[in-house]
């Protein structure tokens, strides 16, 4: 066997276990960040640079079909979702010119964006790589032509409990979309870098809605495919995690720029946090 084949197949065969271990210590990293333990804050401070975005960035110290199908669907709703986040960014949201972000922030979005999509890939056709390597999946191309219909037949199969789950990805875009307008409308007819008080929508209930979108979207995934993905729930438990320490932060900047800033308005869940 060439040796580049032999580094193809170890690679695929090892990729479930790596999957798995990235999504876990992602997720043990944003915990042990918002727990108030001593000793950590050079840990605790490299963590909240991968969650910090746009205001919050002054803030950092000196993210044969059947159940492959399923995955399919999956995966196209998350092509939906990063090019509605594409266009939303290019055409509707508004950053001033000295807008930045670190370097940890933005690796770690790179590898995030290549990992969630191979990690919502079947087992099974990460074992036919493994087993096969890539002449396993290029020898089928015949077989692209019937997704069309093998995800209509999907559709047909869905249980109700993935049904929801396609439901809260719709319903989690469409309100991601709504809270960004309002964010960018703020910005329009005012000096760059000028903050305002959000209005509208539910932030009239949380500081953040945009990020509790981001946790409906990825419970959605979860629900439509975690039976057959499992770690799709460890994504979840990761973007829930980083969302909570950003919303948190959030919070407090806005607190302390506005001393006018609505007292009952939560960080991230209405009412509870």
């Amino acid at each position: 066997m060439p040796i580049a084949d032999g580094v193809f197949l170890l690679a695929f065969s090892i990729l479930p276990s790596l999957l798995r271990l990235y999504w876990v210590l992602c997720t043990m990293a944003a915990v042990l960040a918002l727990l108030p333990l001593p000793g950590l804050a050079g840990f605790r401070a490299a963590v909240i640079l991968s969650a910090c975005r746009g205001k919050l960035v002054d803030m950092k110290p000196h993210k044969a079909f059947g159940p492959l199908s399923v995955s399919l669907l999956a995966l196209c709703l998350l092509e939906v979702h990063l090019v509605r986040r594409y266009l939303e960014t290019v055409l509707i949201m508004q950053y001033p010119p000295n807008a930045r972000m670190h370097g940890i922030a933005y690796l770690y979005g790179i590898s995030y964006y290549l990992v969630v999509p191979a990690t919502l890939v079947p087992l099974a056709l990460l074992q036919r790589l493994a087993d096969g390597g890539l002449e396993s999946l290029l020898g089928r191309g015949a077989m692209m032509g019937a997704l069309p219909s093998a995800l209509e037949a999907t559709l047909a199969r869905l249980s109700a409990l993935q049904w929801l789950g396609v439901l809260a990805f719709v319903a989690g875009n469409l309100l991601q979309l709504h809270s960004h307008r309002l964010l960018a409308n703020l910005s329009r007819g005012t000096q760059s870098g000028t903050y305002r008080i959000p209005r509208g929508g539910l932030f009239e209930l949380v500081s953040c809605p945009h990020y509790l979108a981001e946790i409906v979207i990825y419970s959605g995934l979860g629900l439509l495919i975690g039976a057959q993905r499992p770690l799709a729930w460890l994504i979840l438990a990761w973007v829930a995690a980083n969302l909570v320490l950003a919303a948190g932060m959030t919070q407090a900047w806005y607190r302390r720029r506005f001393p006018s800033y609505p007292s009952r308005r939560k960080a991230l869940f209405p009412w509870l946090y």
